[in-house]
């Protein structure tokens, strides 16, 4: 049986969870816990709380981990972007975006 090459949109991934492979069922689960649709998830004014929680259900539970959904809402950011493989990205963008020289009473 040959195979095809699949064409894959421009979607963002997050750390270990390409969103390009998700299943249908858990894009819909992501945007059923998240209240966000999918395309919004790079949309820097999107809230992220609810939607990091969501994405950590998603890739826990494609690894084979019978997280709760309570649980993921009581994780922290760091440990959210741990279990999503991201720590070094986000600081590094939070490093990128600091002026140093700005004024904080400004």
């Amino acid at each position: 049986m040959a195979t095809t090459d699949t064409t894959t949109t421009d979607a963002p991934s997050f750390g270990t969870l390409d969103l390009d492979r998700l299943t249908l069922g858990e894009v819909a689960k992501i945007e059923e816990l998240s209240g966000l649709p999918l395309q919004r998830i790079a949309d820097e004014d999107a809230p992220k709380g609810k939607l990091l929680a969501a994405l950590v259900f998603v890739a826990e539970r494609r690894n084979g981990h019978a997280i709760a959904w309570p649980e993921c809402m009581g994780l922290t950011t760091d440990e959210a972007m741990a279990k999503l493989g991201m720590n070094g990205d986000v600081e590094d963008q939070g490093a990128a975006d600091v002026d140093e020289d700005a004024d904080p009473e400004a």
